[in-house]
């Protein structure tokens, strides 16, 4: 499911879904070449949290939001998100933005907010 063209580049990047590649999530897997990232914010960095279709071990579940695919968000099956916040630089964020198979699509504005406020419980900061 590809919900269409990524945005004109300099749109609030806040809220889009990337298939980011595994390797700049610090890991190569045996299975899969990327896996989701939902931009939580950008400010002078890019905050991305990285998504995984793997129920979460029971021990960790707190860390993690799930998310259902929908006709916006481009994911392929319900993603569980982890929410510690990953840094990628603004070159990371335009270059996955200017490759349209990257660009998975857009969270509604209710689930990008569920995922603001568990990362607010979670880490105490603002989002």
């Amino acid at each position: 499911m590809h919900p269409g063209e990524p945005p004109e580049a300099g749109v609030d990047p806040v809220g889009d879904v990337y298939w980011v590649p595994d390797r700049w999530w610090g890991f190569r897997g045996t299975r899969t070449e990327d896996h989701p990232g939902a931009c939580i914010a950008a400010v002078a960095d890019i905050a991305m949290i990285k998504g995984t279709s793997q129920r979460p071990p029971y021990t960790f579940r707190q860390r993690y939001l799930r998310i259902e695919p929908d006709d916006h968000n481009g994911l392929r099956a319900t993603t569980h998100f982890n929410l510690v916040p990953r840094r990628f630089s603004r070159f990371r964020l335009e270059s996955l933005h200017q490759d349209s198979e990257r660009w998975a699509g857009r969270l509604a504005p209710g689930d990008l907010r569920r995922l603001q406020l568990a990362i607010h419980r979670l880490f105490g900061a603002a989002s």
